[in-house]
């Protein structure tokens, strides 16, 4: 089954990435985190920011928090209708631990105008370095998907340029680019 992922959009912000949420199927899509970013918006846009945030969560019952979202919790979503299970998370806590996740997610929301700037500045220098997960990536990963019992994982938050594909302890493991992305699970 084709199941399409959206993430690392960035609504409000000001390097956001646009998708035409009429034409997916909340059956078959996921929300894989930071859709909306509460952090990089507007100050005055965070009520705004916050009820698209709500409504689309609303639209999407497969979805999980991204660390631009600023919520202070993480999900994992588990599907168990795809073969052999299927492991869905943002991914900031798996890649930067545990301490700098929760000390992103507490910041207050919105940003003034330098500090969107840098962000966008930032943003656009990202794309100099390759994406890729480190051993140590694919250590943790596999060892989430392994103690939640599934073979397959789909991650965000690296923004690579193109999906990644990784096999690692016996564990299929893709990384979506910001956008749409659709994979054949």
């Amino acid at each position: 089954m084709i199941y399409k992922f959206v993430a690392d959009i960035h609504l409000c912000s000001s390097h956001e990435t646009p998708v035409d949420f009429t034409a997916l199927d909340p059956e078959t899509t996921v929300l894989l985190g930071d859709i909306v970013d509460l952090k990089g918006c507007k100050k005055k846009d965070v009520g705004y920011a916050r009820e698209l945030l709500i409504e689309l969560w609303g639209k999407f019952p497969l979805h999980v928090s991204g660390n631009h979202e600023l919520t202070h919790f993480w999900m994992s979503v588990v599907l168990t209708k795809v073969a052999g299970g299927l492991l869905v998370e943002h991914g900031d806590e798996l890649f930067w631990g545990l301490s700098k996740s929760v000390a992103f997610r507490s910041q207050n929301a919105g940003r003034g105008f330098f500090g969107r700037l840098g962000a966008k500045a930032l943003n656009k220098l990202r794309f100099l370095k390759k994406a890729k997960l480190s051993k140590d990536d694919l250590e943790r990963v596999s060892r989430r998907a392994l103690s939640m019992r599934v073979k397959k994982v789909v991650v965000a938050h690296k923004h690579p340029k193109k999906l990644l594909y990784y096999k690692y302890n016996g564990v299929k493991i893709w990384v979506v680019p910001p956008g749409l992305t659709k994979i054949d699970l």
